[in-house]
């Protein structure tokens, strides 16, 4: 929540509106200043301990992650397979969780290598048509960023990539649509007689 609070209020600056077509580029400066941030001060141990009352365990997550990544570093290519990671032994070994709370990882443990590969290719086309519908459609845009950011920092502690069930992979479906081909041919219709136009007077 707090999060897109951020960015609709940060989508009303002029500056962002003129440059969303490098987002990208701010998004990434965004997260080196917080970075270099949270080792000065310490803002996510001061965010997870002091104001939610949390450990910087994140609820024992931190061990599960560790025994998944030395799992999945076993088989490190293809992994175990869509939906064969979670077996009765390998539950027992992460402490009965039946899940990996953490959506990259979950997918890694499943897909390997090949599966990370995948995952980045489909979250950057997405990211593209994201940029894209900001040149026509600001506001549109903004609201899909919005979804688009949260389910990336969701699936920091939860695991909805590799979920087909879940609510978020639901959200992450439909803003994954790309919303610009029908534009595209409604545009083309609308250009043409702007062409020929173009190419009488050139004749002429």
């Amino acid at each position: 929540m707090i999060l897109g609070v951020v960015v609709l209020l940060g989508s009303t600056v002029s500056a962002l509106r003129r440059n969303f077509d490098n987002i990208g580029l701010l998004v990434a400066g965004a997260t080196c200043l917080f970075v270099v941030l949270d080792l000065s001060f310490g803002i996510v141990q001061f965010t997870v301990t002091d104001l939610l009352g949390r450990n910087m365990t994140f609820t024992d997550r931190v061990p599960l992650w560790n025994a998944l990544l030395e799992l999945g570093l076993k088989r490190p290519l293809l992994g175990y397979g869509y939906g064969g990671f979670w077996t009765a032994e390998r539950v027992s070994y992460t402490d009965g969780f039946f899940q990996g709370h953490n959506g990259y990882l979950e997918v890694f443990v499943q897909g390997g290598f090949v599966g990370i590969a995948l995952l980045g290719v489909l979250l950057t086309t997405v990211f593209k048509s994201i940029q894209r519908t900001g040149l026509r459609d600001y506001e549109f845009a903004v609201l899909r960023f919005t979804f688009f950011a949260a389910i990336l920092l969701a699936n920091v502690t939860e695991s909805s990539f590799a979920s087909e069930r879940d609510l978020l992979t639901f959200v992450f479906y439909i803003i994954a649509l790309n919303p610009n081909a029908p534009m595209r041919q409604q545009n083309s219709h609308i250009g043409l007689p702007a062409r020929r136009k173009a190419e009488h007077h050139a004749v002429g």
